[in-house]
């Protein structure tokens, strides 16, 4: 978060790359959604609805039905960017490129 909080301070074509490294599949959606709040626009999502959706989802603590119903609208967008092949184009092409690497267990 401090490295997209200091972003401005660089140029404007700055590529950032995240990693997430968890063992289990539903640990990456939930690191991937408070990413997605993070970086929200700020006309679609105010700073203080921003830190409540965060802090929410990060706490697992009971959830407002407005917050049910953001995770709701982003689950549908994620599952979305997975199975259709012309979003992911679309994606890999204008927007950004997102590679899940699963290394195995031991």
């Amino acid at each position: 978060m401090k490295t997209l909080a200091q972003t401005y301070r660089h140029e404007n074509n700055l590529k950032i790359n995240f990693y997430v490294y968890e063992a289990s599949l539903d640990l990456v959606a939930r690191q991937v959604m408070l990413l997605t709040i993070a970086l929200e626009p700020p006309e679609e999502l105010g700073l203080q609805d921003k830190t409540r959706l965060f802090f929410e989802l990060y706490g697992n603590s009971l959830v407002r039905p407005t917050t049910a119903t953001f995770i709701a609208r982003k689950s549908a967008q994620f599952v979305h960017m997975v199975t259709d092949l012309d979003f992911q184009v679309y994606l890999w092409c204008e927007l950004i490129v997102f590679s899940l690497v699963i290394y195995p267990t031991q």
